[in-house]
Parts: C-alpha cells; sequence; structure tokens
C-alpha cells in the first residue's frame, strides 16, 4: 500500500518536490540529472527536511562530489550512472517531522475530516483549523492520519474530477432545457 506523488508542492508553494512516497514514513526525492544545477540544492534540502521523515537526492555520478558537501549527514544520497544504474552513497536518518508540519500538507477540507473523526469543532479559517489539531490531537494520531491521507490522495482527486464533470454535464443538459423551452 504505497503511493507515490510526482511534483508535491510544499511551503506555500515555495518548493517542490520532486517524487514522494508515502509507505509507513514519508520520504522525499531530489532529482538532479547531468543537465541540471545544484545551485537550488541547498534551499530545497532546507525545506525537505522539514516536511519528510527521509529525504534522499538521486544524481548523476558527475554531481556526487558537490552533492556531498551541500545535503549533511541526514539526508540520504543516491548515484546513477549513465546505464541508469543506482548506487547508495550516503543512506538518510530518519528525521522527526513537527505535527505543523505533517499538518502543512492537508488541504482544509481534510483538517475538516480530521476534527470530525474527533468531534472537534470545524470552523475557521486554515490557521484556526490547525491550531484545534494541535492543542487535541496526538502526534502520532496526525502523522497516521497524514500518510493515510496520502496513500488515498490519488483516489479523492480522480473522485473530485468526476464529480466536476458530472456536475458540468448536469449544467450543460439543464441549460439546454431551459434553452428549448425559452425557444418555444
Amino acid at each position: 500500500n504505497i503511493a507515490f506523488i510526482e511534483e508535491l508542492f510544499i511551503e506555500q508553494f515555495k518548493q517542490r518536490a520532486d517524487l514522494v512516497m508515502a509507505n509507513g514514513k514519508l520520504v522525499t526525492y531530489e532529482i538532479k540529472s547531468e543537465l541540471d544545477s545544484l545551485n537550488r540544492l541547498p534551499a530545497q534540502i532546507e525545506s525537505y527536511t522539514k516536511h519528510f521523515e527521509e529525504t534522499i537526492v538521486v544524481c548523476a555520478e558527475k554531481h556526487v562530489e558537490k552533492a556531498k558537501g551541500l545535503i549533511g549527514l541526514q539526508v540520504g544520497l543516491w548515484a546513477v550512472n549513465p546505464k541508469g544504474e543506482f548506487k547508495t552513497i550516503q543512506k538518510p536518518k530518519k528525521i522527526k517531522v513537527s505535527k505543523t508540519s505533517w499538518l502543512s500538507h492537508l488541504p482544509v477540507d481534510e483538517l475538516r475530516i480530521l476534527l470530525k473523526q474527533y468531534s472537534l469543532p470545524r470552523t475557521g479559517n486554515r490557521d484556526a483549523l490547525i491550531n484545534k489539531v494541535l492543542d487535541n490531537i496526538s502526534y502520532s494520531r496526525i502523522r497516521d492520519y497524514v500518510l493515510m491521507y496520502f496513500k488515498c490522495r490519488e483516489q479523492k482527486i480522480s473522485l473530485l474530477k468526476m464529480r466536476r464533470l458530472e456536475t458540468k454535464n448536469f449544467n450543460k443538459v439543464l441549460e439546454k432545457s431551459f434553452e428549448s423551452k425559452a425557444n418555444m
């Protein structure tokens, strides 16, 4: 039961993780090809280590030495050779992500669903909802909920798209119905 999410925005769209895996832990992979620069890597690493339990930089062999100097000891490093073969250079260390960082992954409707599960008030803006969760729900329950959210995220997005399409189609049928009645 693994979920992979490509290009996940974090920190209010300041950073974009190339690949995220939710599978009992939340891991991000930052991919640097031969054509990429490592200029943004320090800021990316700073952000990722706040929001993910493990961070792994996957880079072309030519970037390995420079990447080592930029990532620190908590971040994993994998090298990829021109044949596409991976080699582990450094294993990632597990990081304890704060409750606030876990909650930053949830949209407002998910915060309300989480609060409802604990019979807590679900009114207010995003900050108010987050504060209610922080004050009333344990770290482990927040973590478990976010991991489950990521595992179900694609299904929920597909359902929302289907509902929007159904609503759009229903609205077109209504418009045609009104048009035909108006022309009578």
